[in-house]
């Protein structure tokens, strides 16, 4: 299987345990890299006074940091849940979560509660299996 269909499998199958267990603390915490239309995306009119307040910062050319720890978490948090996360033009990075792959590295995040049950366990055998380095 490659790489990134595993990963994603992966993903389907904590979909349900992410939105019953998880208080969203990926959303809540730490900063993600953003894109110019990622950020827009996410802060919309609220882009310039974050910025002013240093809940984004310019961290190249086209790419933003966005504290999530500052205020409520990412703005596009309601009661915990994500209201664009059905929204294919959401952030990489959100798309991503909690599985990066790299080369023959696969990163796990080790902020992910379905990481720290090991809810994953199945897939990262697969993933060793099929030659890749598996790191928290």
């Amino acid at each position: 299987m490659v790489p990134e269909q595993l990963a994603q499998e992966a993903r389907d199958a904590i979909s349900g345990f992410c939105l019953t267990e998880c208080p969203a603390y990926c959303c809540r915490k730490g900063s993600i890299s953003l894109t110019t239309d990622e950020l827009t995306l996410l802060t919309g009119p609220e882009t310039e006074r974050m910025l002013s307040k240093q809940i984004i910062v310019k961290s190249g050319a086209d790419r933003y940091s966005l504290q999530l720890s500052y205020e409520k978490g990412c703005p596009m948090l309601l009661d915990y849940k994500c209201t664009i996360h059905d929204n294919p033009d959401r952030p990489l990075v959100c798309r991503e979560f909690p599985i990066f792959i790299t080369g023959k590295h696969v990163h796990l995040a080790s902020s992910c509660f379905a990481v720290k049950t090991n809810i994953l366990f199945p897939y990262i055998r697969q993933f060793r299996e099929s030659g890749y380095d598996v790191s928290e």
